[in-house]
């Protein structure tokens, strides 16, 4: 169409109605193929076409007078078109509802956890298509209010999570800022016998590391605590809503949680606290070394002081690999009472797939293998 416009044919053939043809080409003999009405009052010959033969010929105005029906021909053409896709979708969901026992008869032949998943991927497909091609009460899908909605959560949500995350960060940071405020002037009004006790790097240790911790690892902790909590106490219920007996595990694996969350967290603050106290050392050597520099340069005593440094540091790192080792084993933990939770929950949805619809399953078994995982912070 461009180099046809652009080198001034004499002569244009087009399949398809633009804006060029009423405007540009108007002077220029045109050819035009559609089935679209708004275009023949101002075509100067009409030809009707029926199976390949011409069954009219003329202006409009001749047309019209002549009796033939425009509007009964597209409307059965289009009667016709929608007979057509309407059998392409029964061919379709034909196809999607046999396919599920099908798989179900391969389970002896093919892993179970395969089997399930193709089943639920061609339920999915077909709920897709069903409420994708299914229309309102006036024939129209009404996208203004399905994208209002969606709109109006994604704006609650991000709100709510920025006004959710300023709140605890100031409430956490100003509880940092009182408790480093309390220790100084206890710390001042203490005695000189409590010096004489406790060494340098002691003290150094509980403003340096602990305050530290308290600024930087405390509000990001609280709030990944409250969130995962809510999302676990949110799995639980929908999945109850889809399987109500479902139940019955959550309360027994609860009294395991329990139980290992006590037994880990009398090991946990061992380990840790003998950490800190292998981490104090390092402080009071470091201190105590670079005060008297000159005397070890002196009396040539920097290989001993060295060999003794890094015998602190060797300690704290097995206290901290300790440390690290007790984290992991509670995540391994966690880790299996999730993955039993799922699997239960997976072969659930499949003995009760007759029950159930297949989206509301699929989305009650995608909900737990995102909280897998978790990490386990060690700082």
């Amino acid at each position: 169409m461009t180099k046809c416009i652009f080198n001034s044919r004499s002569c244009a053939l087009s399949l398809s109605p633009p804006r060029c043809i009423c405007g540009i080409l108007k002077n220029k003999p045109r050819i035009l193929v559609t089935h679209q009405l708004q275009f023949l009052k101002v075509a100067d010959q009409i030809l009707v076409l029926k199976e390949g033969n011409v069954v009219a010929q003329g202006g409009y105005t001749e047309l019209q007078e002549s009796g033939l029906d425009f509007t009964s021909l597209l409307k059965k053409q289009e009667e016709d078109d929608q007979q057509a896709m309407a059998e392409v979708f029964a061919r379709t969901r034909t196809l999607s509802s046999t396919s599920t026992p099908s798989l179900s008869d391969a389970a002896d032949l093919l892993p179970p956890l395969r089997t399930k998943q193709q089943a639920m991927l061609t339920d999915n497909s077909t709920s897709i298509q069903n409420d994708t091609t299914t229309p309102t009460a006036d024939g129209e899908l009404d996208l203004n209010f399905y994208l209002g909605v969606y709109g109006g959560l994604t704006v609650a949500v991000l709100t709510f999570g920025y006004m959710r995350s300023l709140l605890l960060f100031n409430v956490l940071v100003k509880s940092a800022q009182e408790l480093h405020r309390r220790m100084f002037q206890a710390v001042l009004r203490t005695p000189l016998l409590f010096f004489d006790n406790n060494p340098v790097g002691r003290v150094l240790n509980r403003f340096a590391k602990d305050i530290g911790q308290m600024d930087s690892m405390l509000p990001k902790s609280i709030v990944d605590c409250i969130q995962v909590t809510m999302q676990v106490f949110g799995v639980i219920i929908v999945t109850a809503v889809v399987i109500p007996w479902i139940l019955l595990l959550v309360f027994p694996l609860l009294l395991v949680f329990l139980f290992i969350c006590r037994y880990f967290l009398q090991t946990s603050r061992s380990v840790k606290r003998l950490e800190a106290t292998s981490r104090s050392p390092i402080f009071s050597h470091l201190s105590s070394t670079l005060q008297g520099l000159w005397t070890i340069r002196a009396f040539r005593a920097q290989e001993r002081f060295q060999n003794l440094f890094e015998a602190h540091l060797d300690l704290h790192s097995e206290c901290w690999f300790m440390y690290l080792a007790t984290s992991r084993w509670f995540a391994m933990r966690l880790d299996a009472m999730c993955a039993i939770f799922i699997s239960i929950t997976t072969f659930s949805c499949v003995l009760l797939r007759d029950s159930k619809e297949p989206p509301t399953a699929e989305h009650c078994e995608g909900l737990g293998p995102h909280h897998t995982g978790r990490r386990v912070r060690t700082r």
